[in-house]
């Protein structure tokens, strides 16, 4: 291409520079009236400010050609040695796409980075340690800044979606649920798995050639391939020369790099960085039902909006099985043992009035037979009534709804009998199924609540089996009569 030719593309480059960022931004669910002023205002800016200074420059430059292909590397002191620390293995590339972006993002585009970082501070701890725990550069978090602003209800008109743009065939590679109930690429922690697995492939492919993973990211890793085998070339500068990238590609890595520059050099374009040392502020909980945010708001108290702005990925304000609920940080284990405590005496509740159905049902199937009434004595227990009967303990238990072995003295039971019993061998008229019990010697530690569960008894029973308060103290030594369960 020749010198004329690219020029003509630069000094075009503010207008589609600012018209690609505002399509983008106006795109955005979260936008604001605000954000869009800021837009309007800095299509204004370019015009007054960079189109009629910095690329008139530039028109008359003989030499810019040359100037945009040296890809050098910018050797000014870095001030903020503790971020230069973290971002220490992307070397950035100085040319005049890179100044250009620079001078943008300190000016006319500050106030958008500015919020762009705001926003990185909720984010960044889940982004570092997904970048961490893939051996990426924790360079990369600043596509974020580019793709999106770190909007998480980003929507391009292409139809990418989150913090990271992804495009639905490549989400769809990573895992990520895409449906009516759930979008995952407005997941954070779920869409950034996905996004530096992406990177890390794209790394792999490029053999860490960090122009080129970058633009790659942007553009896709085969549309970047098929320019370097159609040029023959592989340095993304000199494919700039060639200009064998779309617009929108061709200003990625610059951009990219002029947002770098701009964080390692903090204190010079007076930038707050303290977002490399955020903590989180939320957490996730999975739940494995369909629960309603209104139903999670009453019975822990968090406010729906709360519920509502930290997961825009659940489409019906519903949990969704197996996938992540975003909650304040460190609430985690209030939310889930409310929840699930209301979820199991919900499910008690229906598997009692369940059970009553099926008793109702089988007391009808039995009265066919032939049924009767059997009040329970000292003594009894439901293995000797159901051997007396005939029938089985399951059978006994079944019929009469009962969880467990554990029958009290009083209680009625409906018991099947066979005709050939006789009146005079009805239990009814005996004193007493004998019942058999043990003796227990308390041991440290013990207690009533203590036994009953170790020996599947009421504990009102084993009290007044002993004589004893259910709420009496138990003595080392002591020794108590046990019941014996012979089902």
């Amino acid at each position: 291409m020749n010198q004329k030719k690219f020029l003509v593309i630069f000094l075009f480059l503010p207008l589609f520079s600012f018209g690609f960022e505002y399509s983008k931004i106006e795109g955005y669910l979260d936008n604001s009236s605000h954000e869009e002023r800021i837009i309007n205002s800095y299509i204004q800016d370019i015009k007054r400010e960079l189109n009629q200074n910095q690329v008139k420059g530039l028109e008359n430059s003989e030499n810019y050609e040359a100037r945009i292909t040296s890809a050098d590397l910018i050797t000014e002191t870095i001030k903020n040695k503790s971020l230069d620390e973290h971002f220490n293995q992307v070397q950035i590339a100085n040319n005049e796409l890179v100044q250009f972006f620079i001078e943008y993002y300190s000016t006319v585009g500050k106030e958008f980075l500015v919020r762009s970082i705001k926003r990185m501070e909720n984010y960044y701890p889940i982004v570092k340690k997904y970048l961490q725990d893939n051996d990426m550069p924790l360079e990369m978090s600043v596509l974020g800044i580019i793709e999106s602003g770190y909007m998480v209800r980003a929507v391009s008109q292409k139809g990418a979606v989150g913090i990271w743009q992804l495009m639905p065939e490549t989400a769809a590679i990573y895992g990520i649920k895409m449906n009516t109930l759930i979008d995952e690429r407005i997941d954070v922690e779920k869409s950034t798995k996905a996004a530096v697995l992406f990177m890390k492939s794209l790394a792999e492919t490029f053999n860490k050639n960090w122009d080129l993973v970058i633009a790659a990211y942007n553009g896709g890793g085969t549309y970047i391939n098929s320019l370097i085998r159609k040029y023959k070339e592989s340095d993304f500068w000199k494919l700039c020369k060639i200009n064998g990238f779309k617009s929108e590609t061709l200003e990625f890595v610059p951009r990219f790099y002029a947002v770098l520059y701009i964080l390692k050099n903090a204190s010079k374009y007076g930038i707050d960085i303290s977002f490399m040392d955020s903590k989180p502020v939320f957490e996730s909980v999975v739940f494995y039902d369909n629960i309603d945010f209104q139903f999670i708001s009453k019975y822990t108290s968090l406010p729906m909006d709360v519920l509502n702005e930290l997961n825009p990925h659940l489409k019906k304000n519903q949990t969704v099985s197996n996938s992540n609920l975003y909650i304040p940080y460190k609430s985690g284990e209030m939310v889930k043992s409310k929840v699930n405590a209301v979820l199991s005496y919900k499910e008690n509740v229906k598997k009692r009035l369940l059970a009553k159905k099926k008793t109702a049902k089988n007391y009808k199937i039995v009265k066919k037979l032939d049924y009767k009434k059997y009040k329970i004595q000292k003594g009894d227990t439901l293995y000797k009534i159901a051997k007396f009967y005939g029938i089985s303990v399951t059978q006994l238990r079944k019929i009469n709804g009962l969880k467990n072995n554990v029958v009290k003295v009083g209680q009625v039971l409906i018991v099947p009998v066979n005709t050939s019993i006789s009146k005079a061998e009805s239990p009814k008229n005996k004193k007493s199924l004998k019942k058999e019990s043990f003796v227990y010697k308390i041991k440290k530690g013990d207690t009533l609540y203590s036994l009953a569960e170790k020996f599947d008894i009421n504990i009102k029973v084993l009290a007044k089996y002993n004589n004893i308060s259910s709420k009496k103290l138990l003595v080392t030594g002591q020794k108590l009569m046990i019941p014996k369960d012979e089902s």
